[in-house]
């Protein structure tokens, strides 16, 4: 009896080591980590950390990329309505209409500026579905514009809409179209509508052909201070002999 007992235990002891060496080496294969793995040295977790480490940073380099770029690219848009500019206008155009803005206008809307020396300067103009306004530029801001990167005279006082204050490096924009009956032909060459700095500066410009087309413009200002929408006629090609300019938005 006593040698079966010391045989039996024996064999539980045996069972014992050869459970305890299974454990040691990993043997469960439960983990994701593959059985043959070595364990990562010291060096290799922290090269791991490392890795982790900048690619968090390059993610977050990655976003507040994604977002300078959203932020800089995301201008807001504002639209010239009867309600907004009633103070400047006297009545609400009828569709396809203008009404005059008030003589020796000079506001401050919406966080632009409109310059009307005299009356009927700029006028507002509703669109033949009564959905949508502009702001139209009756006749010349000023006599002759050119290509961005040139320069004019800005006269003291004229006809134009404005961004009163622009910092150095930030996009403004402007959606417009031709008012009149006749669309500029190809014999159009001269800029004829242009974003303008205080000190003349041609920030962008567009030779603005025809009324049925819808146009923006963008420019990015090269120093803080004011940014003037100017139109002129210039003269040049058939269907320049009159018209404007008609402001459907503007975006800073």
């Amino acid at each position: 009896m006593q040698s079966r007992f010391k045989l039996g235990a024996a064999a539980s002891a045996s069972a014992l080591v050869l459970s305890l060496l299974v454990a040691a080496c990993g043997g469960g294969g439960d983990d994701s980590t593959p059985d043959s793995a070595a364990p990562p040295s010291a060096s290799s977790s922290s090269a791991a950390a490392s890795s982790a480490a900048a690619s968090s940073a390059a993610a977050s380099s990655d976003a507040a990329s994604s977002d300078a770029t959203s932020s800089a690219a995301a201008l807001v848009s504002w639209l010239p309505t009867y309600t907004t500019l009633s103070s400047v206008v006297a009545s609400d155009p009828a569709t396809n209409a203008s009404v005059n803005f008030n003589a020796s206008t000079l506001a401050t809307i919406g966080g632009y500026e409109f310059s009307s020396p005299t009356a009927g300067h700029l006028r507002l103009y509703k669109d033949s579905a009564g959905t949508s306004y502009a702001v139209n530029f009756n006749g010349d801001s000023v006599a002759s514009l050119g290509a961005a990167g040139t320069t004019i005279t800005i006269p003291s006082s004229f006809r134009y809409v404005a961004f009163p204050s622009v910092a150095a490096g930030s996009q403004v924009a402007v959606s417009y179209s031709y008012a009149n009956s006749a669309s500029c032909d190809a014999t159009c060459t001269v800029p004829r509508v242009a974003l303008v700095d205080a000190a003349g500066n041609v920030l962008a410009s567009d030779l603005v052909y025809s009324a049925s087309t819808v146009t923006q413009m963008t420019a990015t200002a090269t120093s803080t201070g004011k940014v003037y929408v100017v139109f002129s006629r210039n003269f040049t090609g058939t269907g320049t002999a009159g018209g404007g300019l008609r402001i459907w938005s503007l975006e800073k």
